[in-house]
């Protein structure tokens, strides 16, 4: 299956959503179009992210208020928002290592020992 780019993600977003359609590809994931989504969103929260960071970059996490206090920029939050939500989507997407992890547990029982096999052998008993 080749996707296409989403037009609405801009330039960063784009060359990320082909690193990892291509690491998808490259590993053979089951990837289809159920993901699809799930990659957008992705891509998306990582350009917020960026655009977030660079913010912070050049003017700092926080500023001092009419009043006095310091307060906090809302790129901070958005940054700290787009790091939680991308995580969420690799994970679904299995691109972090506990993901691969629990993939590669979950292929392997698939052979020999049966789970279902087990259970059925303790109920005949």
């Amino acid at each position: 299956m080749r996707l296409q780019v989403p037009k609405f993600l801009g330039e960063e977003g784009k060359k990320e959503w082909k690193r990892i359609y291509k690491v998808l590809v490259d590993e053979d994931k089951d990837f289809t179009d159920k993901d699809i989504k799930l990659l957008e969103l992705y891509c998306k929260n990582y350009e917020k992210w960026l655009q977030a960071e660079e913010f912070i970059i050049q003017n700092g996490s926080s500023y001092i208020c009419q009043t006095g206090y310091p307060s906090q920029y809302p790129e901070v939050n958005i940054s700290n928002n787009s790091q939680k939500n991308m995580l969420s989507y690799m994970k679904e997407l299995g691109l972090t290592p506990a993901a691969r992890s629990r993939m590669n547990k979950n292929n392997s029982s698939g052979s020999g020992n049966n789970d279902d096999d087990e259970m059925e052998d303790m109920i005949a008993k």
